[in-house]
């Protein structure tokens, strides 16, 4: 069964204010008896891909229950809420941590510090910028010490990184005002790589 966003659309097939439990309960009920769950390429949360032409379908298993879902919808509505608050305050925030932290709301300083900071390289720049090999052997030390640092924040498992970063890019469309369907898209894959992280086995 694929996951069925038809009744997330309205307005001939423009996306309507669905939020990312409606996308929660939509893959929760795409998934088989046997916990398969088939992810359109398009819609899937890996960003170490780069291309994003014709990509296949995705396919996982998952082990959730129906407690698991509704205790998930409300874990990514808390995190979605306090990404678009901490993009709301912007440099103030950091002014508050400075001076007087206690003043924030609970959970705000822990989800800026798991899911918005920049990544901790946890290496060191070597080798000749014009060599190829030395090229690929920088992008694999990158993105393994981005993994690892992701991993470190959210708990091991191969969507650590996906989790990270899609918390990220939301928090980046909040930044820019973007319309309210983009920001609505991301925060959908930004609960499907919470889903992944948490569930997929």
């Amino acid at each position: 069964m694929r996951i069925n966003k038809d009744p997330l659309l309205k307005n001939g097939g423009e996306p309507s204010a669905f939020t990312p439990g409606d996308y929660l309960r939509a893959i929760f009920a795409a998934t088989r008896e046997d916990g398969t769950l088939v992810i359109p390429g398009e819609d899937y949360c890996d960003d170490f891909r780069t291309e994003r032409d014709a990509v296949p379908d995705v396919t996982v298993r998952m082990k959730w229950t129906k407690k698991d879902l509704e205790d998930l919808i409300g874990k990514a509505r808390e995190l979605t809420d306090l990404i678009g608050m901490i993009a709301r305050l912007g440099e103030p925030l950091t002014e508050v941590l400075e001076i007087a932290p206690e003043v924030l709301q609970p959970g705000l300083v822990d989800c800026r510090n798991t899911y918005l900071a920049g990544f901790d390289p946890g290496y060191k720049k070597e080798g000749d910028p014009e060599d190829p090999e030395a090229e690929e052997d920088l992008i694999a030390r990158h993105r393994a010490a981005n993994a690892a640092d992701a991993a470190r924040r959210v708990g091991e498992g191969p969507y650590a990184y996906a989790v990270v970063m899609r918390a990220s890019r939301l928090y980046r469309l909040h930044l820019l005002n973007a319309p309210e369907a983009v920001v609505n898209a991301e925060a959908a894959l930004f609960a499907q790589a919470l889903a992944l992280h948490d569930f997929a086995c």
